[in-house]
């Protein structure tokens, strides 16, 4: 948990506990729904099981269940930034598991029933909804209902049949089948065109084994098999055992989302109304045109509406302000919100804000990896830290990892912190194993450097350096990229990337580039690593290798060139540097939106920069998320404030313009970003070898 104001001074405490806190309970308790006003409660959900089906385990108890109740908690936060306490009930008995439910109202803004088995889920959540008047959703049903309803009605769509006209072949009998039968019904489609499966075979009218719910669902024709059943119907709904027919249904497109629409209008439960909304929401989502962000993640060029894309990927950063307002709407027009919303627009962009894109860049750039795994050198490979980064790299197919180093010496590592490198390759650059290799690389790497200072005997023992041997296996081919540096100085890992591997074509200098990853998402800095006080021209190089690079990675760049004065305000050689550079980088790419020289918080404050310069690129074309400094000094410093002081995650230093992917780590990187590092140098191969014309 963290603390959203401020508690540093004893007027703080006092505001927030003793005796200021009289003031907004005073206020609660004559009007209660101040409460929403003066506590967290509108944007707390209550995620809360108790264990009696969990996901494909069944009946395994509350506690078992709590690691899959936290998860979800981690959903609904990190995809619409909804807070959530677990609640994980040891009750069986649904009349008494209602009551103690009912009796925690006061306290969360919704309630997101989870892995309750039928037929008490049913009861449970009925229950709940006539007596409480705060959202209640059971995920298990309503989730899996409104994603495929969504599925459903494109695919329908693409095969240009109707709905109330087709046979629906629905597997399995429990709470998400039934769930999904009301809302196609609800769609349109007709009662007896549905056929539902149990175990015993199709639920039918003259079975005398059926309980109230599923006669429901009984349907007046002769027995017939699954098998028999396929040869009719249009559509098949999997909703069984695992292992039948289909695969799962992706539920995370809708719960985060539907409940944020709720939360953000007081509605007092998620009707039927609400439900469809949020199905023609993602139904009509998966046709607009996908941004190159999911196009990334998903390694395509361009993702389109059609048989293999009739639902939107998970990874889309539009669910959140398409599908909640839907919601939201819904709930006003239907008469169940407390809260009335009227500039839609502000709305929007109040849920984009909640979240930045910085999860979604860094789950799109593990996608991304993921399909398309590459052969990554760790030059660094004796580290407790790079061989827990290999590992999880590899088990979770992000990168195939080649470990350079003493075999002893990283098995004994390995097995001393429990890490497992089994199936990674280990190469030791002095062991007379690689003899011959050495000598070919340093045969390739004298003729490359004879002219400049290097001689043959050099060559040679330079073959024996890690960074060294590690570069020439991506320059030969026998590897796809490498990350180093994190036990050496930056210059000696950057060298032999230059001597070995070089810049790419139209590339005069490289630049080094951070990620930082902050609550109002990614921005890029540059350059932080490489050039100490650049020219105009090389400045303005720096910020097209920097738009370069943000662009690869699905976003556009909005860039502001940083100085201590703004627009000419000064006339000293920095500040104009920087003005010079940016009519460069305008000469070269008049589309760009980038503007300076500017000072820092202008270029953040939207109301300083309209009201003073008005004519800047940086007013009216999104907010800033590339920053380009003036000279090293300016850039490292803002950048290691950030990471320490701003707690942003960093991921760097990227390095830019070179013709193969080296990257190099920070002194001291942890696990997570050198991971990180990882997916970079993986997702740059895969740039550069598709450029190349390579698989």
């Amino acid at each position: 948990m963290i603390p959203t104001k401020e508690a540093k001074t004893q007027r703080d405490l006092s505001l927030a506990y003793s005796p200021g806190v009289a003031e907004p309970c005073m206020e609660i308790f004559h009007d209660i729904e101040n409460v929403y006003k003066y506590t967290a409660k509108g944007n707390l959900v209550a995620v809360i099981s108790n264990g009696t089906a969990v996901l494909g385990l069944g009946d395994i108890g509350p506690e078992a269940g709590k690691p899959v109740m936290e998860g979800k908690g981690v959903l609904f936060k990190i995809f619409a930034d909804i807070d959530v306490f677990d609640i994980e009930i040891n009750e069986k008995d649904p009349v008494k598991f209602v009551e103690i439910v009912k009796a925690l109202q006061p306290t969360f803004g919704g309630v997101n029933l989870e892995d309750i088995k039928a037929p008490e889920c049913f009861y449970i959540e009925q229950r709940l909804k006539e007596e409480m008047n705060i959202p209640i959703m059971h995920d298990d049903q309503h989730g899996t209902a409104i994603i495929s309803a969504a599925a459903l009605l494109n695919a329908l769509e693409l095969q240009e049949k109707k709905i109330d006209e087709i046979i629906i072949l629905v597997n399995g009998a429990g709470a998400a089948a039934m769930a999904c039968i009301d809302l196609y019904e609800a769609l349109g489609a007709k009662r007896a065109n549905i056929w539902m499966f149990d175990s015993k075979g199709l639920i039918r009218k003259d079975r005398t084994d059926l309980d109230e719910r599923k006669s429901r669902f009984a349907v007046d024709r002769k027995d017939l098999s699954l098998e028999e059943a396929f040869e009719g119907a249009d559509v098949f709904i999997g909703l069984s055992k695992g292992n039948v027919v289909t695969k799962e249904v992706n539920n995370v497109l809708g719960f985060p989302y539907i409940f944020r629409g709720a939360l953000d209008v007081r509605a007092t439960r998620i009707n039927e109304a609400m439900k469809l909304a949020a199905v023609k929401a993602l139904a009509e989502l998966t046709k607009t045109a996908v941004p190159d962000i999911v196009n990334m993640a998903y390694n395509e060029s361009a993702i389109a509406f059609g048989p293999n894309y009739i639902i939107p990927k998970p990874l889309d950063p539009r669910l959140i302000s398409t599908i909640s307002p839907a919601v939201a709407k819904a709930a006003i027009e239907s008469g169940v919100a407390k809260k009335i919303i009227t500039d839609w627009d502000a709305y929007e962009i109040e849920l984009n804000k909640r979240l930045g894109i910085d999860n979604q860049l860094i789950r799109a750039l593990g996608s991304k990896a993921r399909k398309d795994p590459k052969r990554v050198v760790f030059a660094d490979a004796e580290n407790a830290k790079v061989l827990k980064a290999a590992q999880i790299a590899l088990d979770e197919g992000i990168a195939i990892p080649i470990l350079l180093g003493n075999p002893d010496i990283i098995q004994e590592i390995a097995e001393i912190n429990n890490i497992v490198i089994e199936g990674m390759e280990i190469i030791n650059p002095k062991s007379e194993d690689v003899v011959k290799k050495r000598q070919e690389y340093a045969e390739i790497f004298f003729n490359k450097r004879q002219r400049r200072g290097i001689n043959k005997y050099e060559a040679g023992k330079l073959m024996k350096d890690r960074n060294y041997f590690g570069c020439m296996m991506v320059e030969t081919e026998d590897a796809d990229a490498m990350i180093s540096g994190l036990s050496r100085n930056y210059p000696d890992t950057i060298r032999p990337a230059i001597q070995i591997i070089g810049t790419e074509d139209g590339v005069k200098k490289i630049a080094g580039m951070y990620i930082m990853l902050t609550k109002k998402g990614p921005l890029f800095l540059a350059d932080t690593t490489v050039n100490f006080n650049p020219t105009a021209e090389e400045l303005a190089d720096i910020t097209l290798l920097v738009a370069k690079e943000v662009k690869s990675l699905g976003i556009t760049p909005r860039i502001a060139m940083l100085s201590y004065s703004n627009f000419g305000s000064s006339d000293t050689p920095e500040a104009v540097t920087v003005r010079n550079a940016r009519a460069i980088v305008k000469q070269k790419n008049p589309s760009l939106i980038v503007d300076g020289e500017v000072q820092g918080i202008v270029a953040f404050n939207k109301e300083i920069l309209r009201e003073n310069y008005p004519f800047s690129e940086l007013v009216d074309n999104g907010n800033v998320n590339t920053l380009i400094f003036p000279n090293l000094s300016a850039g490292n410093i803002a950048y290691n404030l950030l990471q320490e002081v701003g707690e942003a995650d960093a991921i760097g230093p990227v390095l830019l313009g070179l013709k193969k992917p080296v990257h190099v780590l920070q002194l001291g990187s942890s696990t997570r970003s050198i991971l990180n590092m990882v997916m970079i140098a993986v997702i740059d191969a895969q740039y550069k070898m598709k450029k190349a014309g390579k698989p």
